[in-house]
């Protein structure tokens, strides 16, 4: 009787959920699908990706920083100035542009580092993408749209676990669990659908909702990690109105590769709020591109290092946060990495979809079953 009793519980509270968050996990995967597969469609347009690389960087540690920056910015308006520099395959340095006091790109310059010259010139680079990451994110409502998400990625780990006891199959009905009959229809079909599909993905949806979680709530998964309370800071907020861009960015990389020895330097950044340290990332050297790099942190005036985050040497909770976040991107797999995300994006909706469509054909026969009862009661009063 208990366990009859725990199981209907389980049951309710699993379909309830599931109904709640429906349509919220139908855009997150579809804004996850499209991220996921963003390099894929970047590679055989040979344009670069805002999401990562399918191909490994090339190491241009020797070439003269100040002189590609001078380059990319002669491709450009004299009025924009540069905020981001990121390194891609064949030799070439991606160089973004942003009206000053501005962090959204609205230009990306590419150089090539060997020769020294413009290689291609991309007006408004990844805007769409940038805004369907900013919908998968925080659906366009920042701290509390973040928080939002966070609160479905609870929803969904719950879903994921509650729903591995309600799918479990008796002894010897296996198979049975993880396919679905061509004899089935109607509602038979569409939970022998939803259970197959769910448990399929399962590990993947409990990866991706601790991790989800994690990113939402940045500064709780900091502290559990053992991450700094808070970011480091340039102290030289007074100064940054006045700092010279394509200066902080030539010192900047050359602070990055002098703390990290042989690394290769991935991405530079300059801050967005005044105040904050300018970041670069960096892949150590053997590892492979998609795994956590190495984060130093600088001060925009002085280059000075502030801080560095070593995957070879970080503690257990960084490198476990670490690496949820890279195997919520994708990255941590390389290529195959994101195939599955994709594939992981295409059937999650199914479990909405079916989830909900049982709801509603379950609804449908107890109205029918009350009509024909109602019926009844009528026929035997006369």
């Amino acid at each position: 009787m208990g366990r009859t009793v725990t199981r209907s519980v389980l049951r309710r509270l699993h379909r309830w959920i599931g109904l709640t968050l429906a349509l919220p996990l139908i855009v997150q995967a579809a804004t996850g699908l499209i991220m996921a597969a963003d390099p894929f469609v970047a590679f055989i347009q040979g344009v670069p990706s805002a999401n990562g690389l399918l191909i490994e960087p090339d190491n241009v540690s020797g070439v003269d920083v100040a002189t590609i920056l001078t380059t990319a910015q002669a491709g450009v308006s004299s009025d924009l100035v540069p905020i981001r520099w990121r390194v891609e395959p064949d030799s070439i340095v991606a160089v973004d542009f942003a009206v000053p006091g501005h962090q959204q790109a609205v230009a990306e310059v590419g150089v090539d580092a060997l020769f020294t010259k413009v290689a291609w010139v991309r007006r408004n680079p990844d805007g769409f993408y940038h805004w369907v990451h900013s919908v998968h994110e925080t659906l366009l409502m920042g701290q509390q749209g973040r928080r939002l998400i966070g609160t479905i990625g609870i929803g969904l780990f719950l879903l994921g676990l509650s729903g591995i006891p309600l799918w479990w199959p008796r002894r010897g009905r296996w198979r049975a669990g993880l396919t679905v009959s061509r004899d089935a229809t109607g509602w038979g079909f569409q939970r022998a659908l939803h259970g197959a599909a769910g448990i399929w993905i399962v590990a993947l949806l409990l990866v991706q909702s601790i991790s989800g979680i994690a990113m939402a709530f940045p500064q709780t998964a900091r502290a559990i990690a053992g991450f700094p309370a808070t970011a480091p800071r340039g102290g030289h907020s007074a100064r940054e109105a006045t700092i010279d861009p394509i200066h902080a960015i030539a010192a900047g990389v050359a602070s990055a590769q002098a703390a990290m020895p042989g690394a290769t330097l991935l991405d530079l950044r300059l801050p967005a709020v005044p105040g904050r340290p300018m970041m670069a990332v960096l892949l150590p050297a053997g590892h492979w591109q998609g795994s956590p790099p190495a984060i130093v942190t600088m001060d925009p005036a002085t280059a000075r290092v502030l801080s560095v985050q070593n995957p070879e040497t970080n503690s257990l909770g960084v490198s476990v946060l670490n690496w949820l976040r890279a195997w919520h991107e994708g990255a941590a797999a390389g290529p195959v990495g994101r195939l599955l995300l994709c594939l992981f994006a295409l059937a999650l909706p199914l479990l909405p979809l079916t989830g909900t469509a049982m709801w509603i054909l379950r609804w449908r026969r107890r109205r029918h079953a009350s009509a024909a009862a109602g019926v009844a009661g009528v026929r035997v009063g006369e």
